[in-house]
């Protein structure tokens, strides 16, 4: 699906309590525009949780941001330049994890990043807005602010209760073209909270509403703003 960068967004006011508040993960295939504006994700609101594309002025122009509560802020190193071809970026929150570097951690077509660490203080088992309960989780858009994404998205995955430890539940190498594909998620435990979405057009409810293909556990719908 084609995200037009001004003013489209999905959003989800989440009901239900995680299956983890320490652990998960959130893959999604980008092509962006390539365009130098700050470019958010996902984001969740009241202790800011959320993953953007940054811009020139912050210095980190076309990098991979991780944001949670004032108490992680990281960017890879590598950019996302290539507005010709699909990118799977993987953010993994894993709170409880014994080693700091390792309580959050990016992923780029199954491949973890090296990243330029602002903040990383993050604390034994600690949670994040992001699709708890109480909650309005956006995607491609940064709650509070007009910072919207632009160009395409497909094949968003959240795992609820699931830190990946290497991306390959999201995708795998074509031996053909030894390239990163998606793979088929049926087989993943999604938890209570999680969710497949493939970003398909014809998954339009109208009314506002595109339908978030749940199957492997159930349905629920996001709202298209």
């Amino acid at each position: 699906m084609l995200i037009s960068g001004d003013s489209n967004y999905l959003s989800k006011a989440v009901s239900t309590t995680q299956d983890s508040f320490i652990a998960w993960s959130l893959s999604m295939w980008i092509k962006p525009s390539g365009d130098n504006s700050q470019r958010a994700l996902f984001s969740a609101p009241t202790a800011l949780t959320m993953g953007q594309l940054g811009n020139s002025a912050g210095g980190y122009q076309d990098n991979i941001r991780f944001y949670a509560d004032g108490t992680l802020d990281i960017w890879t190193l590598r950019k996302i330049t290539n507005t010709s071809s699909w990118t799977n970026i993987v953010w993994v929150w894993d709170s409880a994890n014994g080693t700091q570097a390792d309580k959050a951690r990016i992923y780029v077509d199954g491949v973890r990043q090296a990243v330029t660490t602002v903040t990383n203080s993050i604390t034994a088992s600690q949670a994040t807005d992001w699709m708890n309960t109480g909650e309005t989780s956006e995607l491609f858009k940064q709650t509070g602010a007009s910072n919207y994404y632009n160009g395409y998205a497909s094949e968003i995955v959240f795992l609820d209760g699931t830190a990946t430890t290497d991306g390959s539940q999201f995708g795998e190498t074509d031996t053909s073209t030894n390239r990163w594909i998606p793979k088929d998620v049926s087989g993943e435990t999604f938890g209570t909270n999680g969710f497949y979405l493939d970003m398909a057009m014809e998954n339009s409810l109208g009314n506002g509403w595109i339908l978030c293909r749940c199957k492997f556990r159930y349905s629920f719908s996001f709202r298209v703003n």
